[in-house]
């Protein structure tokens, strides 16, 4: 996604300095019915609903492999996962810590059935450094510090074109022999995490 792009090109900068705590934000009214009585998730993803492993396996995975382009290789510190919605199978809901390489504390919480928030909202995102802030608020990615900047990204065009550039991207690398930029053992290492989380998160709490 390009606002990640330019995210990893400003910290390679150094703009905000060393981060010292991260926090991604992923909450939605997904499995809130709607006016016309529908869950927006599962209009979405039908699939959703019979699946004993949903939101870390299917939506958060990605979440964690975009923390790990970012900050590096994580280390699961504490997860919790919970079930609130009848109209699925699995988990509804997750917190996950995280550390850094170098101690820094990285939150990751989500919700699918979370009032007032839109059914499918972007995600949203802080890094804190030690010499400035960078938020992804919507299509808005802002920094401030010593080196202020703004961008704002068309988000749907972005999306699209993702799927473009990781498929040609496989093509190239496939017909130049060349390495892709994502190594099978790098979504390994990924996954890992998403199932450190199962393993830490424990059973899931349910609503009472």
């Amino acid at each position: 996604r390009p606002h990640y792009r330019a995210l990893s090109q400003w910290l390679a900068e150094g703009r905000i300095g060393e981060v010292v705590q991260a926090q991604m934000n992923f909450l939605t009214s997904g499995l809130i019915a709607d006016a016309e009585g529908k869950l927006p998730a599962l209009v979405r993803q039908p699939f959703l609903a019979s699946l004993d492993r949903a939101l870390v396996m299917e939506i958060l995975i990605h979440h964690v492999d975009t923390l790990r382009f970012l900050l590096g290789d994580l280390t699961l510190m504490h997860a919790r996962i919970g079930h609130g919605s009848a109209a699925v199978r699995g988990e509804d809901r997750a917190f996950a810590c995280f550390e850094t390489a170098a101690g820094a504390p990285v939150a990751l919480m989500a919700n699918l059935a979370v009032h007032g928030r839109a059914p499918a909202p972007p995600d949203r995102l802080t890094l804190i450094g030690t010499r400035g802030t960078i938020e992804l608020v919507g299509d808005v990615l802002r920094c401030a510090g010593e080196q202020p900047c703004e961008l704002r990204f068309d988000l749907a065009a972005g999306y699209l074109q993702s799927y473009a550039s990781t498929i040609a991207h496989f093509i190239d690398c496939l017909q130049g022999g060349r390495d892709f930029e994502t190594a099978p053992a790098d979504n390994l290492r990924t996954l890992g995490l998403v199932e450190a989380i199962y393993a830490s998160g424990g059973t899931q709490v349910k609503d009472r």
